[in-house]
Formats: structure tokens, C-alpha cells, sequence
């Protein structure tokens, strides 16, 4: 969902480790919205939203954190690893 475009940018890049926590998570929030189309659709919803009122892409991106923890937490909980919130562990 492209926010209004600011300082010129219209795209947000993320390098992570392969192998590491926050590469996992990413794919575990993938294979989440993946494997639930309601959840995907509720992702969606909440990502138009966001991008429609948020001012900044850093309001935009902590609006949207609980929505992925909680997902990435019932994930861990159901794949019977342990959750670690945010990308460290």
C-alpha cells in the first residue's frame, strides 16, 4: 500500500541475515498471511488505513507492530517455538 510519497522515496528496503531471528519472522508473518486469507485481508485492510492517515512511515510502521506481534506470537505458539518480540533474540 504506497503511503502519500514524502523526501522523494517511495519504497522502503530491509536487509536481514539469513538464517537469523529476524529473518525468520518475516517469513513466518509471510507463510501467515500465505496460509490465511482472512488474516491477509485484515492485514490489508489495516495497511490502507495506516497509509491513508499516517503522516509519517515510522507512525505507519509502529501502528502496524502489535498486529504483526500478535501474529508472529499465536505462529510461535502453534509451530511450538519460542517467541521473541521485535527482531532480536
Amino acid at each position: 500500500v504506497p503511503l502519500r510519497k514524502r523526501q522523494g522515496r517511495d519504497a522502503n528496503i530491509h536487509s536481514v541475515r539469513a538464517g537469523s531471528w529476524a529473518a525468520q519472522r518475516t517469513l513466518i508473518f509471510r507463510d501467515a498471511l500465505r496460509a490465511d486469507p482472512e488474516l491477509s485481508a485484515q492485514y490489508a485492510r489495516l495497511k490502507r488505513e495506516l497509509g491513508a492517515s499516517s503522516e509519517t512511515r515510522l507512525v505507519y510502521t509502529l501502528a502496524k507492530t502489535e498486529f504483526i506481534e500478535d501474529t508472529l506470537r499465536d505462529c510461535c505458539q502453534r509451530l511450538e517455538i519460542a517467541y521473541t518480540p521485535g527482531n532480536r533474540r
